[in-house]
C-alpha cells in the first residue's frame, strides 16, 4: 500500500479492482483470519487445559479409590463376631481406630466431589466423564460408609448384650443367695419398737419390686440378644462372600447364655416364691398377734 501510495501509479489487479484496493482487501482478509486463528487457539488452549485438569482429576480420583479399597480391605480383614464381653470390648477399640482412618478418607472423597463440581461449573468439554468419575468415587465411598455403620451397630449390639447378660446373671446370683438364706424375721424383730406389721408390709412390697426388677432385666437381656443376632446376620451379608463359610453367627453362644439365664431366672423365681410365702406367713402371724393383743386388752378393760 505504501509503495502504491508513493509511486502515484495506478495499476489494475483485474477488471474490477485496482492494485491498491486489491491489496487492501487481502490485508483485511488476513486480519480476519488472524482473529479467527486467535479464537481457535484460545478454544484449543482451554480444551488442552481442561484435558490436563481431567487427567489430574482422574489421577486424584484413582488414588482416592485406592484408599477406599485399602480401607475396605482393612475393615473386612478385621471383621469378627465377638464371642464374649472381652472380644466385644476389643472390637470396639479396633473400630474406634478404624474411624480415624475412615475420616481421613472421607475428606479425600469430599475433595473429589468438590473438584468435580468446579469442573462442571466451568463448562468442561466432557461433563459426562467428570460425573462418571465423581459418581464412582461417591458410590464406593457410600458402600464403605454403609459397611462401617453396620460394624458399628454390631459392636454396640454385642457390648449391650454381653454387658447386660453379665450384669443380670450377677444380680440373679446375688438374689439367689439372698433368698436361700434362712431368716427368722420374727425373732429378729421380737422386741422391736417399730410397728412389725408396717415393717413386714414394707418388706413384702420391696420383695415384689425386686421380682419386677429382675424379670424386667431378664426381658431386656433377651431383647439385646435379639438385636445382637440381627446385626450379626446382617454383618455376615456385608463382610463375607456367599460361598465362604469362614464365619458363623453367634446363635449357639447366645443360645447357651440365654438358656443359662433362663435356668437361673426360674431358680430365682422358685426361691423368690418360697421367701414370699415365708413373708406372707410372717405377716399373717404379726396381724394375728396384733389382733390377739387388742382382744386381750379389750377383755382386760371389760373385766376391770
Amino acid at each position: 500500500l505504501q509503495a502504491f501510495e508513493n509511486s502515484g501509479i495506478s495499476l489494475m489487479a483485474d477488471s474490477q479492482y485496482n492494485g491498491e484496493t486489491r491489496v487492501q482487501v487481502l490485508l483485511e482478509y488476513l486480519q480476519e483470519r488472524a482473529v479467527d486463528m486467535e479464537d481457535l487457539a484460545t478454544i484449543r488452549r482451554i480444551k488442552l487445559e481442561q484435558c490436563v485438569q481431567l487427567a489430574t482429576f482422574q489421577t486424584d480420583a484413582t488414588q482416592v479409590m485406592r484408599w477406599i479399597r485399602d480401607t475396605e480391605a482393612m475393615l473386612i480383614a478385621s471383621f469378627t463376631i465377638p464371642g464374649c464381653l472381652q472380644e466385644a470390648e476389643q472390637l470396639k477399640k479396633e473400630h474406634e481406630q478404624f474411624q480415624v482412618a475412615i475420616e481421613k478418607t472421607h475428606s479425600s472423597a469430599v475433595h473429589v466431589r468438590q473438584r468435580a463440581e468446579t469442573l462442571l461449573q466451568s463448562n468442561h468439554f466432557d461433563p459426562a466423564g467428570v460425573k462418571d468419575i465423581a459418581d464412582s468415587v461417591t458410590n464406593r465411598w457410600q458402600n464403605l460408609v454403609t459397611r462401617a455403620e453396620e460394624r458399628h451397630k454390631l459392636v454396640t449390639a454385642s457390648l449391650n448384650f454381653y454387658k447386660t447378660a453379665e450384669q443380670v446373671c450377677s444380680v440373679l446370683d446375688s438374689l439367689e443367695r439372698e433368698y436361700k438364706r434362712e431368716d427368722d424375721w420374727l425373732s429378729r424383730h421380737a422386741s422391736s419398737d417399730h410397728d412389725r406389721a408396717t415393717l413386714i408390709a414394707q418388706l413384702i412390697n420391696k420383695h415384689q419390686e425386686q421380682k419386677e426388677a429382675f424379670m424386667k432385666a431378664c426381658t431386656l437381656a433377651r431383647r439385646t440378644a435379639e438385636t445382637f443376632l440381627k446385626y450379626s446376620n446382617r454383618s455376615l451379608q456385608y463382610f463375607t462372600h456367599p460361598n465362604e463359610s469362614t464365619f458363623r453367627g453367634p446363635e449357639t453362644k447366645v443360645k447357651i447364655i440365654l438358656e443359662k439365664l433362663l435356668t437361673q431366672e426360674n431358680r430365682v423365681l422358685e426361691y423368690w416364691t418360697s421367701k414370699k410365702k415365708r413373708l406372707d406367713q410372717n405377716q399373717q402371724y404379726v396381724l394375728f398377734e396384733r389382733s390377739a393383743r387388742q382382744a386381750l386388752a379389750w377383755i382386760k378393760e371389760e373385766r376391770d
